[in-house]
């Protein structure tokens, strides 16, 4: 596996820039030969995109030049995504057929590990759509990519695992998965794509993945 970690953060001063509303980036993948369902309904097409841009604070606006070999709209739809999740929670009295709603919850989103592993929804009112997104829960730093990175800059062992590799520190990973892209009408019954944000809730430290944890990069502290 290969690591492209930024090495270092954004500079304060980009980080105290004035709060603004994200403009919407969507980026659409064609979903060839996929066959999905929701309810036993069956569908010949679906969507994927970056869920619907939310108002980002002011600490965690952090759109910058994008790393070498990241394009502008990859790195959009990275912070997007991460500006959704920091402002989106989970709605438990509200379900979109049968699943628990996401809703906004301006600054005081990131849903907590115990909740990952399943699929939520939330309605995306500018297209009219509901929309479900996987929230995948704990993410184990197995080759120990972002524990590295992080020790390294200085985050003690009770912010980030005292070793790499899950297997034998006998600490649980603080590290939380969210996928970037959301479904249209449907969860897909093949695979969730392969782009995700990695966060550590104890230092607010994420990143973004864009090839399923083969290559890391820094996005910012959100």
């Amino acid at each position: 596996m290969s690591t492209a970690l930024d090495p270092a953060p954004a500079p304060a001063a980009e980080r105290q820039k004035k709060p603004r509303a994200w403009r919407r980036h969507r980026s659409v993948l064609a979903i060839a030969g996929m066959a999905l369902a929701l309810l036993g309904t069956t569908v010949d097409t679906a969507s994927a995109t970056v869920p619907q841009s939310v108002y980002c604070p002011q600490n965690c606006w952090q759109i910058r030049t994008p790393p070498n070999g990241i394009n502008w709209g990859q790195w959009q739809d990275a912070n997007s995504a991460a500006a959704f999740w920091g402002n989106y929670n989970i709605d438990w009295g509200h379900t979109t057929f049968g699943y628990y709603d996401v809703s906004p919850q301006w600054g005081h989103g990131w849903p907590a590990q115990v909740y990952g592993g399943t699929w939520y929804a939330y309605f995306e009112a500018d297209v009219s759509a509901d929309r479900f997104i996987y929230y995948g829960g704990t993410f184990n730093d197995y080759a120990g990519q972002i524990t590295g990175f992080e020790r390294a800059r200085g985050v003690g062992s009770s912010q980030a695992w005292s070793t790499p590799g899950y297997g034998g520190t006998g600490n649980r990973s603080p590290y939380v998965e969210y996928d970037m892209d959301s479904w249209t009408n449907t969860r897909p019954a093949g695979g969730r794509g392969d782009r995700r944000i990695v966060r550590n809730p104890n230092t607010g430290h994420t990143y973004v993945t864009f090839d399923h944890y083969n290559t890391f990069y820094y996005l910012g502290n959100f």
